[in-house]
């Protein structure tokens, strides 16, 4: 089985920051963590983080820098708030199946040879386009209807947009850090791509 490196890298850091996103309410007492409403990429609850263990202390930093933790847009495990709002715990997810998809791809001189390593059904490079469409579109079409109409998604569509966005990132991401141009133009079953 072939392996990759540097998808195998990522797919660590975000398997542990998963985990530890899903792990961290249930380390701290039930009830003590909620209403986080603040805003991403910046440390809204500094002070609140500082007297908890190591390993939620370091998910809700992580989660109160890239995530705003609206209360009403983020799901409950144990009485607390996760760390991350709904959409981003879809996106983690969806990131670390990429990841996981992507460690078995055979590096190839083109993204799209690439690309029908890991998923050989997808025959053409349209519909490898249009694959990627289909998964990034659902996120920002919800995130845009949310901001400019008066319509409110739920936590469960979030998610699921968040899971397809977070899949196509991480595979996106793989190609371009596996492609490699002096790679010969043969897939892995010696086929001319």
């Amino acid at each position: 089985m072939h392996c990759n490196r540097l998808p195998f890298g990522f797919l660590i850091l975000v398997a542990v920051f998963t985990v530890a996103v899903f792990t961290a309410p249930y380390l701290v007492e039930p009830g003590t963590v909620e209403h986080l409403d603040g805003y991403a990429w910046q440390l809204d609850h500094l002070e609140r983080w500082d007297e908890m263990p190591a390993l939620p202390r370091l998910a809700y930093y992580g989660g109160d820098v890239v995530c705003h933790q609206k209360h009403w847009r983020s799901y409950m495990l144990n009485g607390n708030q996760m760390p991350v709002c709904a959409r981003d715990v879809g996106v983690l997810l969806g990131m670390t199946g990429g990841f996981a998809l992507a460690l078995t791809a055979v590096p190839a001189a083109t993204l799209s040879g690439t690309f029908r390593s890991m998923l050989p059904f997808v025959r053409s490079r349209i519909a490898m386009l249009a694959m990627f469409g289909m998964l990034l579109a659902p996120l920002p079409v919800d995130g845009f209807l949310q901001l400019l109409t008066g319509y409110e998604s739920v936590n469960v569509l979030r998610t699921v947009t968040g899971l397809l966005f977070g899949l196509a990132l991480a595979l996106l991401s793989s190609l371009f850090l596996l492609a490699d141009p002096r790679c010969t133009d043969k897939d892995i079953n010696g086929e001319h791509i």
